[in-house]
């Protein structure tokens, strides 16, 4: 049971000892003496007898390393050691490396301990090497700590030493990622689409056989005479749902253009029924026959006829076997998305869907009431009632159309709101527990001062700044990490960069509002010491 007990007192105090290294790196802004720092807190986690940090060295002596701090014991930084044996091996493959005894283990060659530790000292037996790494990957040096006696260095050791700054990195990161995802998800499902979704209810409808266009007319017209229902159209299938028509486009019978353009059978009214507006020209009339007459969007007048105004102007289909097929342009309608919302406008001509029979196309209703959805039942039962050969194989409303294509990020959103939720209650709960313990600990400190006349500010200063200050060390840390880990994700992204300054600022802002939370009952505790109170108990 002692056993126990003193372990976890020794696991205690290492913790203890991490939890205030980010306080001690961010009262010092010199180099030396933050890695001296380092070198130092890593003797105390580690209950090592010897530590140092060396550093590569390109010049004067290419291939040897110098000791920049050596804490313990240990010769000046000037002293250089062969670049083989355990240092050689964590500078070139940067993973941890320790040894229960070092004078045992295979893996090592060449004198020993002569390797990253100080020449005069004692023989070595455990070893633990940490490589320190930049935000390129370069290793830039090893902190290296030894000890006389074997099995000095254990796992719970080599765990701390690597995570001294993990927490405010990782809820950065979390909170960076969350606010791609979230903007993506919010753009992606505000982009305009060119037409009005609301009030539009699709009727995909198969026949088995070709029926004349006349029979879908009759059919149209049942609908239209059904009460809540505004207007009726026909098309070959309602946009954003994923089918395409294609074809490359040939002007006055030059080469056909590489690139492609796309193509969609609608009937009279159509453009209305959508409510994308006609700019030039006019709607198709019932006369209108495929092939013939064609309404273009205004990406295909840009792309193919370069002018604002291409109604009365010539354009061919070209066929994959050479045949070509002319269309006289009579409109020109506002630009509309066809397949989905993330692909830029295509170029988009829309030709009559009379005369030839068909055997599926989709009738597309705009009620007057607000919920589409309403009337499904009764136009599902309708159609067939008109022309019993006719039967509704999908019903969906136009804004679940959109919506669809916009799944996959409000999922990735939502999943990741909730992991930043989570790692922010973490790590205020985490900051919470270090300052409350940072208050119990200096109360002594706290009450002299107090005692002494210092002001209420004064003292919550003295209680935050270290602990402020060591979250925008973490927080430095998860930028790094976050804006390399942008590369990872940028397919799934939308019109927003890891670099915007509103994706840095969101984290940093949440973090800072977290940790001032965290703060407050800390401050509390502390200003409302009796110094009195505490000086007699001391």
């Amino acid at each position: 049971m002692s056993v126990t007990v003193d372990h976890s007192r020794s696991l205690e105090q290492k913790l203890e000892i991490v939890t205030q290294t980010g306080l001690l790196l961010a009262r010092n802004t010199h180099l030396e003496s933050i890695v001296q720092r380092a070198t130092d807190v890593g003797l105390q986690v580690t209950g090592a007898e010897f530590g140092s940090f060396v550093c590569n060295q390109t010049a004067p002596h290419p291939g040897t390393f110098a000791f920049y701090t050596v804490s313990g014991s240990g010769p000046t930084r000037s002293s250089t050691f062969p670049a083989r044996g355990t240092v050689a091996s964590p500078l070139k493959d940067p993973t941890i490396i320790r040894s229960r005894d070092i004078t045992r283990d295979t893996r090592f060659r060449g004198p020993l301990p002569s390797d990253g530790l100080p020449h005069n000292t004692r023989s070595i037996r455990s070893y633990l090497a940490v490589p320190v790494r930049i935000l390129t990957g370069e290793i830039l040096g090893v902190l290296v700590y030894g000890h006389e006696e074997p099995d000095a260095f254990d796992e719970v050791s080599e765990l701390l030493i690597a995570t001294i700054a993990a927490q405010a990195a990782f809820c950065f990161v979390v909170l960076f990622v969350a606010g791609l995802f979230v903007v993506t998800f919010n753009r992606l499902s505000h982009q305009p689409t060119g037409f009005s979704a609301e009030r539009l209810i699709n009727l995909d409808t198969l026949s088995p056989r070709q029926q004349p266009m006349a029979f879908w007319d009759q059919v149209t017209d049942r609908l239209r005479a059904l009460p809540g229902v505004e207007t009726v159209a026909l098309a070959g299938w309602p946009l954003l749902n994923g089918n395409g028509w294609n074809g490359v486009i040939s002007v006055g019978g030059a080469q056909p253009a590489a690139d492609l353009a796309y193509f969609l059978n609608v009937s009279p009214g159509w453009a209305d029924t959508m409510k994308i507006p006609l700019l030039a020209g006019r709607d198709f009339r019932q006369t209108d026959a495929y092939p013939g007459a064609a309404i273009v969007n205004q990406a295909f007048a840009k792309r193919y006829f370069d002018g604002p105004d291409p109604v009365g102007k010539l354009f061919e289909k070209v066929e994959g076997d050479g045949a070509r097929t002319r269309f006289q342009v009579v409109g020109l309608l506002r630009d509309a998305r066809y397949r989905n919302m993330r692909e830029p406008i295509t170029p988009t001509a829309y030709v009559p869907i009379y005369p030839q029979p068909r055997s599926s196309t989709t009738f597309i209703v705009r009620t007057s009431g607000a919920n589409p959805a309403a009337l499904a039942s009764v136009l599902r039962h309708e159609i067939p009632r008109a022309r019993p050969e006719f039967r509704v194989t999908n019903i969906r409303t136009q804004l679940d159309l959109n919506r669809s294509h916009t799944v996959r990020e409000r999922l990735l959103a939502m999943l990741a709101l909730f992991f930043a939720v989570v790692a922010v209650l973490l790590a205020g709960v985490g900051l919470y527990g270090v300052l409350d313990y940072s208050v119990l600990q200096r109360r002594r400190e706290i009450g002299i001062r107090m005692a002494v006349g210092a002001p209420a500010a004064n003292i919550a200063r003295l209680v935050t700044v270290e602990i402020f200050a060591m979250v925008l060390v973490g927080s430095l840390a998860g930028l790094a990490l976050g804006l390399a880990s942008v590369r990872y994700i940028q397919a799934l992204l939308y019109q927003v960069k890891g670099g915007d300054p509103a994706m840095l600022t969101l984290p940093s802002l949440t973090i800072l509002a977290a940790a001032l939370l965290a703060a407050l009952p800390a401050v509390i505790h502390a200003v409302q010491i009796d110094p009195v109170e505490m000086l007699r108990s001391e």
